[in-house]
């Protein structure tokens, strides 16, 4: 649907009560950061807006703002799926990515390389760039009260959901102030489609998703995960089998996990890590809180087909936990059920990394990655920095699963799943907050300085 189509007051009210009805059939507990009466009550505030109907672009702000009454940033619209008439329609985008510092919008990488990292961003088209800012986070999700993780994501967000709050042209003018610049000026800009810019990223040298790092002189190693999910699982164990074999033999000292910008993905992958660096009785998550839905259901079936079945029925017979998920996949629509975890993540004897610990996160740090840091901060392995990641030491939502509303044909995903991180089932709204809170500068955005790893390199090291 293009973002200009009408939508009828019927068709959004219609829309409105089925997404009520989805997220209730299929959530745990869609109360766990507010209470039943601020949720009827948003929804009701919805539908009245809507009396006399609203465009597609319009009905996707409301949703957003609607849903996030919840505070479960694993419920949310399905930001690629929501634009894709956009994009089919030849819809236009700005190639470029920005980071929030402080009250400026900055940019960090330009794949058009007209504009420097640390650009500061004031206006496009002639209205203003963080006015534009505000409005897209209307989509924007947040867990419990992360709410710096409600920037980051904002940020992630903000050039691909520019259609829904500005018109992109073939040609745009930005007003900008460059790196050492007091004064701002005015940049064109091209505007491409989804398909050139895909093409074209593909020719630009990204950061990998895995990375190591080993600095000798400042006796450092920093190991990046960027995602718990991207690519296949083999080159994922693989890379953290050589990663911590390098690092070991390497005789360095300190070591990092850089878990910054990893919004999470499998739990299993997630346990892998903190094999290399934990203790051997770590259980996290502690338990499973899971409720069966048509949407679950059917994602089930999608993630966990009847070769992944067959393989956890016959090879994975000893592993209760393997079992116990499989049980989830299996229930009955209606049922919700709880299953406790009980195999701890173990301890990778031949490398493991017994030395001074860092862990780096920020407000994209994310469902598997927030369970990975409440272990991290729980069993004191070291010391966190950063900013406060997206969720809280107690757990987080899982098992995403997709949904479509019938007359917008606007698509999200709702959580079907509780991971939690203690079996007394406390739950907290504060976010996992850093030992040492550090944040990125406009200079350090500029100049390409982590000032994590700064900080690291300014302590003294464990032979002075």
């Amino acid at each position: 649907m293009a973002l200009e189509e009408k939508l009828s007051a019927t068709q959004c009210t219609e829309d409105l009560m089925e997404l009520k009805s989805i997220i209730l059939s299929a959530h745990t507990n869609p109360y766990t950061y507010c209470t039943k009466e601020q949720f009827d009550e948003t929804f009701n505030m919805a539908l009245e807006s809507v009396k006399d109907g609203a465009t597609y672009g319009e009905f996707v702000k409301l949703v957003g703002r609607t849903i996030r009454v919840m505070r479960d940033s694993h419920t949310a619209i399905n930001f690629r799926q929501s634009i894709s008439k956009y994009k089919e329609s030849g819809g236009l985008f700005l190639n470029f990515r920005v980071w929030s510092v402080g009250d400026e919008l900055v940019i960090t990488k330009d794949a058009e390389d007209r504009l420097p990292a640390g650009t500061v961003l004031e206006r496009i088209n002639g209205v203003n760039a963080k006015a534009i800012y505000h409005a897209i986070s209307d989509v924007s999700v947040f867990e419990g009260a992360s709410i710096t993780s409600f920037t980051r994501i904002t940020d992630a967000l903000y050039t691909n959901m520019l259609c829904l709050n500005i018109n992109i042209k073939s040609w745009n003018d930005l007003q900008v102030r460059r790196p050492g610049d007091s004064t701002s000026t005015t940049v064109r800009y091209p505007g491409k489609t989804a398909a050139a810019i895909e093409k074209q990223n593909k020719t630009i040298a990204n950061k990998p998703v895995y990375e190591v790092t080993i600095d000798k002189e400042n006796d450092l190693a920093v190991i990046r995960i960027g995602s718990f999910y991207e690519k296949s699982g083999r080159k994922y164990y693989k890379f953290l089998r050589n990663s911590f074999k390098e690092v070991k033999e390497s005789g360095v000292q300190r070591l990092a996990i850089d878990l910054r910008n990893n919004t999470g993905g499998n739990s299993g992958r997630m346990k892998s890590l903190l094999s290399y660096v934990g203790n051997d009785s770590i259980l996290i998550p502690s338990n499973i809180i899971a409720k069966q839905s048509e949407v679950s259901l059917l994602n089930y079936k999608r993630t966990i087909g009847g070769v992944a079945r067959f393989y956890i029925r016959t090879f994975k017979k000893k592993s209760k936990d393997a079992q116990n998920y499989l049980r989830i996949a299996e229930n009955p629509v209606g049922e919700q059920d709880t299953v406790f975890f009980q195999e701890p993540s173990g301890l990778n004897k031949s490398a493991h990394f017994s030395g001074e610990r860092f862990l780096f996160i920020n407000g994209l740090s994310g469902s598997a990655s927030v369970n990975f840091a409440a272990a991290f901060k729980s069993e004191q392995m070291g010391t966190v920095l950063g900013e406060p990641c997206l969720g809280p030491m107690d757990g987080t939502w899982g098992n995403p699963s997709p949904a479509k509303l019938k007359h917008s044909g606007l698509a999200l995903v709702v959580s079907t799943i509780r991971f939690n991180t203690n079996n007394n089932f406390q739950v907290s709204a504060r976010p996992i907050l850093p030992d040492v809170s550090i944040r990125e500068s406009i200079d350090d955005i500029a100049n390409d300085v982590d000032p994590c790893v700064e900080y690291i390199k300014g302590l003294k090291q464990p032979n002075q």
